[in-house]
């Protein structure tokens, strides 16, 4: 993409580029899965544990992985997407801190970590 694109996309702010990918998945009969990003990109798509992130660096502390935190964060929000969209118990993604924050409680028979 050109500069005059990536430009205008960066002035868009998140509610707003979600009701554009809401709006045109609507329009082109795709369905949109909405994702709360919080926390993926400090948790592993690997290991799915905390992990550290440096800037644009993702390491995990627990298996090693080494990765661009964002691509890392990008595998997360897929991962989490595919298992709101199965149908039936999901056990492909889960986090304690996740639940924490959600006001939820974390249910072992429906979260597999590492």
């Amino acid at each position: 993409r050109n500069k005059k694109f990536r430009t205008k996309l960066g002035q868009w702010s998140f509610g707003q580029l979600r009701s554009f990918l809401e709006y045109k998945g609507l329009l082109m009969g795709v369905p949109v899965v909405v994702v709360n990003p919080r926390y993926t990109s400090q948790i592993c798509n690997v290991c799915k544990y905390i992990g550290k992130r440096t800037n644009k660096h993702f390491k995990g502390q627990n298996c090693g992985s080494h990765m661009d935190a964002d691509v890392n964060a990008s595998i997360n929000i897929a991962t989490l997407g595919r298992a709101i969209n199965r149908v039936g118990k999901s056990n492909d993604m889960c986090c304690t801190i996740a639940h924490v924050h959600s006001g939820l409680k974390p249910n072992p028979s429906l979260c597999v970590v590492g």
